[in-house]
């Protein structure tokens, strides 16, 4: 801000409060997917350790 002024600032504020919660639901979203893949990841490894026992 240049020139900062109340309105400005609270403009500001307010631009900086969405675009944070903007970025909380994209890193919970990446979060969640991250943890559904590592599940796959698991569920994976344990079939080819299954796998290899039984071949």
């Amino acid at each position: 801000m240049s020139e900062p002024t109340t309105a400005k600032a609270l403009q500001a504020l307010a631009v900086m409060n969405h675009e944070r919660t903007r970025l909380t639901s994209t890193i919970d979203s990446l979060t969640a997917a991250r943890e559904a893949l590592d599940h796959l990841i698991e569920v994976n490894r344990s079939f080819l350790a299954n796998a290899a026992d039984a071949g």
